[in-house]
């Protein structure tokens, strides 16, 4: 079976994807989403493909730029309670629901909430 193919423009640039589905309908809904996207000037392209670990190096590249003084306590944080939930997943998918879940569990290791958002 098939899968449906988007195909739309940015500017003078012709972009395709999948859709990532075989029902013509919800092929056409997300075709409409991009083009929407694409017009209110939100669309970025690949911006569904970006992992969490992509997002933590930017993190740490900042903080470096920027000679943070807490970067060594940042990437502790970083590598010993997010990076093992949250690692291999891209950001698109990465929930509401997951983050509560993450919070809930820290919690009940007794973190405290100042701890968890920092």
């Amino acid at each position: 079976m098939k899968v449906y193919w988007l195909s739309y423009y940015k500017g003078n640039k012709r972009i395709r994807e999948s859709s990532g589905t075989r029902d013509e309908a919800k092929a056409w809904d997300k075709l409409r989403d991009r083009q929407s996207q694409v017009a209110t000037g939100s669309h970025v392209e690949g911006a569904d493909q970006v992992t969490f670990e992509e997002l933590v190096e930017g993190l740490f590249a900042d903080y470096t730029v920027r000679k943070r003084k807490s970067l060594p306590d940042v990437k502790i944080k970083v590598t010993k309670h997010l990076l093992p939930v949250f690692k291999g997943k891209t950001v698109h998918d990465i929930k509401t629901a997951a983050v509560k879940t993450f919070v809930a569990d820290r919690q009940k290791g007794g973190a405290s909430n100042a701890e968890i958002n920092r």
